[in-house]
């Protein structure tokens, strides 16, 4: 996957200064207070929040807080142990729930920094005096959390990071260098002895060691991180040369052996047995190098041994103590001189079985442990174990055999990943350790590279080898790092690792390995293998200089940074790398064809891969001095992979059938006429034969081949996109590849005359003229009927995802067939159908819709539709109106608008604007060296109105108004808005080109029909309350003369006030449509300043009141009043609002409306009306009417005895913050009856209402 351009340790970098400056300056009066006698203490509770928020971004480079460390760890230790010292608070805190002990808000942020940079480098920053070890121990015995406590004592009770920073700050206080019985404040008969089960007291324990066991045994059956802590503290009590000396190391570990007992497992908790074994195994490696545990050795393997075999019962992190147990039993027992060979075998077995464990931490601690293991043993048995791992890897490999095909390719589908994983760490970590010797490392690295390009799918096709592959670069990192330049140089390696193949390579084996990290770091899908494979190749130039091919320069382009983003590492990394050297190139050409590249499970990879691989094809082909071998044999190693392809493989066939597309778009692309005519003279000087014709006609011949696949794939395969997709890139790719084929062909015959009987090349010359010479491409025409069925088929099982492309496809078809081939059928029979199609009005069918308009520009030297006996074209062509001499431009113009008068399904008419409001065919697009052909180059395409919409343009500006005006809503809510959304495009593709300079008189009748139907949709749309209608309405009115929309951000105040401000500019003042136009715009302005979200209401209501304010209130007020008289509810509602709330601004009071007029339209707007929202924004509006027209107090209170209980209630609420009246207070006008009005009245009306 794609990681962020701007990576967020870039990021983490720059803002690291800032983020620990904050918490530096947080940090002391986040945990101090100044009493009233200006003395500081520490605080007893703080307000509860993430306190540690700012640390965790350091997590991914802890080294960043290195320098900052002795600032902030022993602030907050010694605010730990003041907080420890301070009285407890007499009364309980008011709001418990938001305020936290201090303790534990620092020991959240003492985790924090022991998770980020490492409990081992943290503790070197608390003090390590003794007279804390009483503090600490009588603090963590008072707040433990005992069975049955009650609600309060729970509250008093510490949280596991408490508990966790205490006994973590103990073991590091036990390492003081005298006895522990000096420490001791009370005799032992101050404390009772603790009862624990298996664990015998030797006599004489100091106090402080009876206390920390009887913690740390307490801790140690815990579920949470404290257990790691009571670990640290127990083996540091029991390491201790004091401790040892009164038998405390023995009890413990009979304790710890006793509890592993397969009978007293059942009676023992999970977290029990973890924490048991992770004490063995601290333990263990803690004597190494000693005899501490020579006597319980035997012992502990017996137990550990019976454990492991019995898995049911055992968890991951119990799996991975053992292993390291049985590793250091291991490493213990092979210091003596003669090793008990059964432990060494049940040890190496068991690793090897854990290699493929199904938790990832066992298998990491396998495999490590296996390496450290052979690194101890002797050489012969050292290299047994590595064959036994090559052994392992070789099992369940499956070999396959494509047909007439003599390789046999490697099948890792049936091997166990997570197997593969443990095996391939392991040999990186035994490389690391260096445990191989240089012979035995070639069939060590082939088993590296082959891991590296190791890939399985999921049943859901997601990838499961990425681990894999993250193993076998640190291998390749550690062979970079840890052998010698010689060591490597003579070893040969595998070419190929995923064939049978037995020859050596020709480079030697450091180059072969920078092929296959280049190949990974370049196309690998995971970001962290292509960022590991850069470094590990970084690594290996780095210590193995002059060795490998243009080292400093890969180094440079295949960047750790360059490589995050994959797209970028294919398209741009992988290029720039294959232009340094021959080897570079052939591995990256052959991975992208591979499951890396064309092969791959994501669409948008596979084409860019394919884009890639034309690119090499090309450039290899330059570099060999424009020799067409090389393009024959790249196009001829594609086809035959697709011809292997089985039919389910539809995603390899749509990455292959691209690859070969883009060779073929390279070569189309380069000849060009121009390029021809110096292609043919270059041939004609060398005198020898040209390359280039069969180099086309192989193109020629695949294509059919793919032409017939296609037609059978489409009646069986459920996956007709991809492979309607993969067809229209190869049509649009392959189109002018039969005339430049036919050209050749010509010209390799013309060649052969004599020399004499050929005009030199001055001005005109006979290749010139051959060139410009329509061709007779009969030979290609079964090609063409081919395309013209499968486009056919395609057509009617597209989705809207491929409207674009196979549009664009049979634009490219019907342009080339019709004007630079013999006059065939197909292109006309195409053309038919999709017009009959969208005559027959099928909902379903809106690709010909869209495939019309694109290929409006190319139809006119198709045949003439006259000689076709079509009765959907009769219908469309034989009504009253008089049109033009018939032709298909005709015809498809007709169609078109036939479909739109008899369909207005929301889809339907989308499609039809959006096909219009196709961006023009760019004449680049086509300049491919045809352009220039006097048969097609004025007819194709016209340079100034080149799409349906602009040549026609009249004749779709009742379409656009109609658009504007679609406010359709069903289920899925407001469909409209997509119509109106592609109007407003459409009208911005007009407006465009309709230029106030110059204008011819066709233009001149659209620009006055636009100004008439659309533009007033236009302001509408763009002050509408949904953005993407506002957006698009607002491109559209910033092509107006005068507007500046383009600049301001669709949701600002200063948005909608530069939209208000059009009416004061000269232009809109003088045209006769204004008054239209303002009502047009208020009538999408108020759905904004109603319903619109919280922002933009806020904007669109500032910028009305100030427009208001600035001299136009009663031109807004005059427009209200009109649009008040609406009958649709979209419009109405929304302007009932706005106006009530310019009685609340005091603006409309100020109006010269017809106050009785005005009263009466609101009347009628809410007359029987049983919607919610009208009654209220009426109520609103009679409270301000109440100022300026007094008939309004009459109907506000005759609403007190409304049928709705809530329009009582509201109508009652605005006549008390009108009025004042007192009678309206203490009634419930839900259940109010006619005497609570008529007192009401009589109240207002002594107060003169």
């Amino acid at each position: 996957m794609d990681a962020a351009e701007d990576d967020q340790d870039v990021k983490l970098q720059r803002a690291s200064a800032d983020l620990l400056a904050d918490f530096q300056s947080s940090l002391k009066p986040f945990l101090w207070k100044t009493t009233k006698s200006g003395k500081t203490r520490i605080r007893d509770r703080v307000r509860v929040r993430d306190t540690a928020r700012l640390l965790e971004p350091f997590q991914e480079l802890p080294q960043l807080l290195d320098p900052h460390l002795d600032k902030f760890v022993p602030v907050l230790a010694d605010a730990f142990l003041a907080s420890l010292q301070a009285p407890t608070p007499k009364y309980p805190p008011t709001n418990a729930q938001l305020l936290m002990p201090v303790s534990k808000a620092i020991c959240k942020l003492l985790y924090t920094f022991c998770k980020i940079r490492g409990d081992k480098v943290i503790v070197r920053f608390w003090a390590t005096d003794t007279k804390y070890l009483e503090l600490l121990l009588a603090a963590s015995e008072s707040n433990t959390r005992a069975d049955g406590s009650t609600e309060e004592e729970k509250v008093v009770a510490w949280d596991w990071e408490e508990r966790y920073i205490t006994l973590l700050w103990l073991s590091q206080l036990l390492l003081a260098p005298f006895d522990l019985a000096s420490i001791s404040s009370r005799d032992t008969e101050d404390v009772a002895t603790p009862d624990i089960p298996g664990l015998v007291w030797p006599s004489n324990i100091p106090t402080i060691t009876l206390r920390a066991i009887s913690l740390g045994i307490q801790y140690l059956s815990s579920s949470g991180k404290e257990r790691d802590a009571a670990k640290v503290l127990l083996v540091r009590i029991a390491m201790r040369r004091d401790m040892q000396a009164l038998g405390i190391q023995d009890a413990l570990m009979q304790w710890a052996i006793s509890c592993l007992h397969l009978s007293a497992i059942p009676d023992s908790s999970t977290y029990q047995i973890i924490g048991v074994l992770s004490f063995i195994a601290a333990i263990l490696i803690s004597s190494v190098g000693t005899t501490n545990m020579d006597s319980f050795v035997s012992h502990i393997f017996k137990v550990v041994r019976d454990i492991a075999t019995d898995k049911s019962t055992v968890s991951a992190v119990a799996r991975k103590a053992i292993i390291k147990i049985l590793r250091t039993i291991v490493v213990l027992l092979l210091q003596g001189p003669d090793p008990n060979e059964e432990v060494l075998e049940f040890t190496i077995g068991h690793m090897l079985e854990s290699l493929a464990d199904s938790a990832t931490p066992v298998r990491l601690a396998a495999s490590k442990a296996l390496s450290i293991i052979t690194l101890k043993l002797p050489s012969e048995m050292a290299a047994q174990v590595v064959e036994e791992v090559l052994d392992s890897l070789r099992k369940n490999l499956l070999w396959t055999q494509k047909p007439r095909s003599e390789v046999k390719i490697r099948n890792l589908s049936r091997v166990n990943p997570l197997e593969w994983h443990g095996l391939t760490l392991t040999l990186s970590h035994l490389l690391y350790r260096q445990s191989i010797a240089p012979e035995n490392l070639g069939p060590v690295l082939d088993a590296l590279r082959l891991a590296l390009s190791f890939e399985q799918r999921s049943t859901s096709g997601s990838s499961i080898g990425t681990n894999v592959r993250d193993a076998a670069c640190f291998g390749i990192w550690a062979v970079a790092r840890r052998y010698r330049t010689t060591d490597l140089q003579d070893l040969r390696l595998t070419p190929d690792v995923s064939t049978d193949s037995v020859v050596e390579a020709s480079v030697s084996a450091l180059q072969t390995l920078a092929n296959d990290l280049v190949v990974s770091a370049c196309l690998d899908p995971a970001g962290n293998i292509r960022r590991g494979s850069s470094a590990a190749l970084q690594e290996l130039i780095g210590r193995h200089p002059n060795t490998i091919s243009e080292g400093i320069q890969v180094v440079q382009v295949v960047d750790y940074h360059a490589v995050a983003l994959r797209t970028r590492a294919i398209s741009d990394v992988a290029k720039q790398a294959s232009q340094l050297s021959k080897e570079y190139h052939g591995a990256i050409l052959q991975a992208l064809l591979g499951w890396r590249g064309v092969k791959d499970g994501s669409i948008s990879v596979r084409k860019v891969a394919a884009s890639t691989i034309g690119a090499l094809v090309w450039h290899q082909h330059l570099s060999m001095t424009h020799s067409w071998l090389y393009i024959q044999s790249a196009i001829d190693d594609i086809a035959k992979r697709v011809e292997d392809l089985e039919a389910r493989e539809v995603d390899e066939r749509h990455g292959l059938i691209f690859a070969f597309a883009s060779i073929v778009a390279r070569v189309a692309a380069e000849l060009g006429d121009d390029q021809l005519h110096s292609e043919f003279h270059r041939i004609q000087a060398l005198r020898q034969d040209s390359s280039l014709y069969d180099t086309l006609v192989k193109i020629n011949l695949h294509l059919g081949e793919f032409l017939i696949e296609f037609g059978t794939l489409i009646q069986s395969s459920r996956n007709q996109d991809i492979l309607a997709e993969a067809f229209c890139g190869l049509t649009i790719a392959t189109s002018p590849v039969s005339r430049i084929a036919s050209l050749a062909g010509t010209f390799g015959a013309l060649r052969k005359t004599t020399e004499d009987n050929l005009p030199r090349c001055e001005g005109q010359c006979w290749i010139r003229q051959l060139i410009m010479t329509p061709l007779d491409c009969n030979s290609y025409e079964h090609i063409l009927e081919a395309e013209s069925n499968l486009f056919t088929a395609f057509m009617k099982n597209t989705t809207v995802g491929n409207f674009g492309l196979l549009s664009e496809a049979v634009e490219e078809f019907i342009g080339l067939e019709s004007g630079l081939l013999k006059r065939t059928p197909y292109s006309a029979l195409l053309v038919d159908q999709c017009i009959s199609n969208v005559v027959s009005n099928r909902k379903k069918d809106l690709v010909y819709i869209h495939v019309l308009v694109r290929v409006f520009p190319v139809v006119g030297k198709v045949r003439d539709p006259a000689t076709l006996q079509n009765v959907a074209l009769a219908n469309v062509l034989d009504d009253n109106n008089n049109w033009e001499p018939r032709n298909w431009q005709t015809c498809v113009l007709r169609a078109i608008q036939a479909r739109w008068r008899s369909d207005s399904y929301v889809d339907t008419r989308t499609a039809i604007l959006q096909a219009l409001a196709r961006p023009p065919v760019s004449k680049e697009r086509w300049d491919i060296g045809i352009m220039d052909h006097p048969c097609i180059g004025s007819s194709l395409i016209s340079n100034d109105l080149p799409t349906m919409l602009m040549n026609l343009k009249a004749s779709f500006v009742g379409m656009i108004q109609e658009g504007l005006e679609d406010f359709t809503t069903n289920a899925r809510g407001d469909v409209g808005s997509l119509v109106r959304i592609a109007a407003a495009e459409a009208a911005a593709l007009v407006l465009s080109r309709l230029r106030p300079m110059g204008l011819k008189p066709d233009d001149m009748s659209v620009l006055k029909a636009m100004e008439e139907k659309v533009v007033g949709g236009l302001f509408r749309t763009a002050a509408e309350k949904l953005d993407k209608v506002r957006v698009a309405g607002q491109k559209a009115v910033s092509e107006l003369n005068g507007t500046h929309l383009r600049s301001f951000d669709s949701s600002s105040q200063a948005y909608f006030a530069h939209l208000l401000g059009l009416q004061n500019q000269s232009w809109w003042r003088e045209c006769p449509r204004s008054i239209p136009w303002a009502t047009n715009l208020l009538e999408g302005y108020v759905t904004s300043a109603d319903t619109g979200s919280e922002d933009l209401v806020r904007a669109s209501r500032a910028a009305l009141v100030d427009f208001c304010n600035n001299g136009n209130g009663d031109a807004i007020c005059r427009d209200l009043d009109h649009l008040a008289g609406s009958s649709v509810d979209r419009v109405l509602i929304p302007t009932l609002e706005v106006i009530g709330f310019l009685f609340d601004m005091q603006i409309m009071q100020k109006s010269s409306l017809n106050w009785k007029s005005f009263y009466n339209k609101v009347q009628r707007a809410h007359y029987k009306s049983s919607n919610i929202r009208k009654l209220q924004t009426a109520i609103k509006i009679y409270g301000g009417l109440m100022e300026v027209h007094p008939e309004a107090v009459t109907k506000l209170s005759s609403m007190l005895l409304h049928n709705f209980p809530g329009i009582r209630n509201a109508a009652a609420e605005e006549l008390w913050v009108v009025t004042g009246v007192e009678s309206l207070k203490g009634v419930d006008w839900a259940k109010a009856k006619k005497p609570d009005l008529e007192r009401v009245r009589a109240d207002l009306k002594t107060r003169g209402f």
